[in-house]
């Protein structure tokens, strides 16, 4: 957003000596009252008003604010409090003052909101009393609009081989639908999904990042078991072209110094891919059941400029970075993509052995989230989870929380033989054995496979700066639904589980974190308490449970590890199996209240398909489909009687005067005019401008001189 200038509201010398009067008057009773104050709040939407819900704008603290009084060249100085207040006292400004407020040292990454006669910019005047001095600050990664108008996109995945021109090529590999869907998607009744592409196009990903300059989608590959990837394989990223729904490989990162490591459903004997071209045919693809979340690559993110994509190599377990530019474009050769890459640390893991996944840009900083696996010792006492905070400019790792995986938690699955298989395991590479057939027998048509091993999968942050984190479960990864084991001899059909977590850490305001404890975190009180699941014995997010067609708990932790959080809207949308109640071998999302960890509404992109993965993890990440923010240029004209270019409080702002916006880029074509008004005000943006502002375009303010102008006030 671009503001040039500032406001002002003038008071006359006259008017001033008569409020003096009355504060000699009122002296003692005004002493301890603010007279000159205000809020500094998050202004989600970008409409310069602060709400209370939808979104919820709350106030920011630390930033600083000026106060000159009159003429006086030294300010009194003070900062927001933890509510986003500040105050200046009868005393600091005496009434009548006329006051030049300005407010400073702003969060990293957010600029002043949108402005207007009644909402101020960076720099404000205002005449002494005056208690509703405000700014709001946003942030344009995190500007969403209006909730109930948002896209989602999410991956979906599709059994066999994708490029052998089968069935299982047809299946969608990439669908959207709306942010407050609720019900079954994609049928008559339910709410509507668009395909927005094949499995034969890109194969299995991972939603990757949201360009919205470009409106354009970058999707990373995802190596998981039964599943094939695209034609550019483990490294690959795909892109979309929303506003066209045009899909295009992008880039094998392979090409530009990543290796992802090969694609595990490739024969290395053959050269030929293992996996069916029928999406139903059985394949018992054992190499990916080892390489699960070791080969290929996790999460990733757009840059603070959206220019540049961080992504994490789960093969060499290093964090890489390399141009995107903006609109996309991929590198053409290794100089043009200048690919970075970082170690991520060894958080203190037996044996070494660590497994990084989750990445989340957030104001300025990234954020990584590690497992300790415990593969070697198998032990649960070493299981870990970690998240670091890394700095783009000091390429520096910092650990900002981390707690132990050995917390208890809830039956995956109420069948008898399943019940007791609950806590996180150890990483593993020996195929579970069936759990709902008692020992000596077993039903060869639908074995269930349960065995959770913890992956950090995403990270998100709640409105008060608290951890949303989410895991998601290997076992996922390593089977299917309707699909053999690894062994030769092994003539059963697996049904696997993908049963993951939702846990939150409070934000402390020493900047550190305490894990949720017995279903509270915070001051805040979550769904469950004293049910001997989640941290301290109870679960913040308790409502991750599915109730069978008999109205009775057939699943507990049903989350899936893919989070989605909008700035300002108390809910996070999390990815499940079986998120509808009485709907099986679905997967989709479920909405939970982030202040009582509710469920707030379910939707499930498939149920009871086959070729589908069942509860083993049916769908990817998920990408917020959002407008930009919104541009303005303005924001006022006024008499500069020293003509020193800065407006101070006794210098009076013009009305009535014509200003005219040119497009350079164009010849100079006038696109809008305002005139100036309430203080010297005036305003471009979407409202006035023919065909909207344009981004990192040039423009030009002009005053035409034949109008009527003081030349002395």
């Amino acid at each position: 957003m671009n503001i040039l200038s500032t406001w002002v509201c003038y008071t006359s010398r006259a008017l001033r000596a008569l409020l003096v009067i009355n504060l000699l008057i009122m002296t003692y009773s005004l002493d301890c009252r603010a007279q000159v104050s205000g809020i500094v709040f998050y202004d989600f939407d970008a409409n310069g008003i602060q709400t209370l819900v939808s979104p919820a704008e709350a106030g920011v603290a630390s930033v600083g604010v000026r106060c000159f009084v009159n003429t006086y060249n030294q300010p009194l100085v003070t900062q927001t409090d933890t509510a986003g207040h500040y105050a200046f006292t009868s005393q600091q400004v005496p009434i009548g003052s006329a006051v030049r407020v300005e407010f400073f040292n702003l969060p990293e990454t957010f600029s002043v909101s949108s402005t207007g006669p009644q909402k101020g910019t960076e720099i404000q005047f205002v005449q002494a009393p005056a208690s509703d001095v405000n700014l709001g600050i946003f942030n344009n990664d995190e500007f969403c609009g209006i909730a109930s108008e948002v896209s989602v996109v999410t991956a979906c995945y599709t059994m066999g081989d994708p490029l052998k021109n089968g069935s299982a090529s047809e299946d969608p590999a990439l669908v959207l639908f709306g942010y407050d869907a609720d019900g079954e998607g994609g049928t008559p009744s339910g709410p509507p999904m668009e395909k927005l592409t094949n499995a034969g196009k890109i194969g299995a990903t991972w939603i990757s990042a949201y360009q919205r300059s470009s409106n354009s989608l970058l999707l990373g590959a995802i190596t998981r078991r039964h599943v094939g990837l695209g034609p550019l394989g483990t490294g690959g990223f795909y892109s979309i072209d929303l506003k066209n729904r045009v899909v295009s490989n992008f880039i094998d990162v392979k090409t530009i110094g990543i290796d992802t490591g090969p694609d595990p459903h490739i024969d290395p004997t053959t050269g030929l891919n293992i996996l069916p071209a029928d999406k139903l045919a059985r394949s018992r693809d054992s190499l990916a059941f080892h390489v699960a979340a070791k080969v290929g690559m996790g999460g990733s993110q757009l840059s603070v400029y959206q220019d540049t994509l961080f992504l994490i190599n789960l093969y060499d377990r290093k964090l890489y970075s390399f141009s995107v530019q903006k609109p996309l474009k991929a590198p053409a050769n290794m100089a043009e993509a200048q690919t970075r890459s970082f170690q991520i640390p060894n958080p203190g893991c037996s044996n070494n052995e660590f497994a990084p996944w989750a990445l989340k840009y957030y104001r300025g900083k990234l954020y990584v989230g590690v497992v300790c696996t415990a593969e070697t010792s198998q032990k649960k006492s070493d299981l870990k989870a970690t998240i670091y905070e890394f700095d783009p400019k000091s390429t520096a790792f910092k650990s900002i929380f981390e707690f132990g995986l050995d917390y208890p938690r809830g039956p995956i699955d109420n069948t008898p033989g399943c019940d007791t298989i609950n806590g996180w395991q150890p990483w593993t590479n020996v195929f579970p054995k069936q759990c709902n057939y008692p020992a000596g027998s077993a039903d060869p048509v639908s074995a269930f496979a349960i065995y959770p091993q913890a992956i950090l999968s995403d990270i998100e942050f709640d409105d008060d700066g608290s951890l949303l984190i989410g895991f998601m479960d290997r076992l996922g990864l390593q089977t299917g639904q309707n699909q053999p084991g690894i062994a030769v001899d092994d003539t059963l059909n697996y049904y696997g589980f993908m049963s993951g977590d939702l846990i939150r850490a409070q934000y402390n305001t020493d900047g550190t974190y305490t894990l949720e404890n017995n279903g509270k975190s915070g001051n805040l009180q979550g769904y469950s308490v004293n049910t001997n699941s989640g941290p301290g014995g109870g679960e913040f997010f308790g409502a991750d449970y599915w109730l069978n067609s008999s109205n009775e708990v057939g699943h507990q932790e049903i989350t899936n590890g893919a989070l989605l959080k909008i700035a300002g809207i108390p809910e996070v949308l999390v990815s499940a199996m079986d998120p509808i109640h009485g709907v099986y071998l679905s997967t989709g999302f479920i909405a939970f209240d982030t202040k009582t960890g509710k469920r707030n509404q379910s939707f499930s992109v498939y149920s009871l398909n086959p070729g589908t993965l069942g509860k083993s993890g049916g769908v990817g990440d998920l990408a917020i489909i959002c407008e930009p923010a919104p541009l303005e240029i303005g924001n006022i004209v006024w008499f500069d009687t020293n003509k020193d270019g800065i407006q101070t409080p006794n210098e009076v702002p013009l009305d009535n005067i014509i200003i005219t916006l040119h497009d350079i880029q164009n010849g100079g074509t006038e696109v809008a005019r305002d005139t100036t008004a309430n203080g010297g005000h005036y305003y471009f943006n979407d409202t006035n401008v023919t065909g909207g502002l344009k981004r990192k375009h040039a423009y030009e303010i002009r005053i035409d001189l034949n109008q009527k102008i003081p030349t002395s006030v």
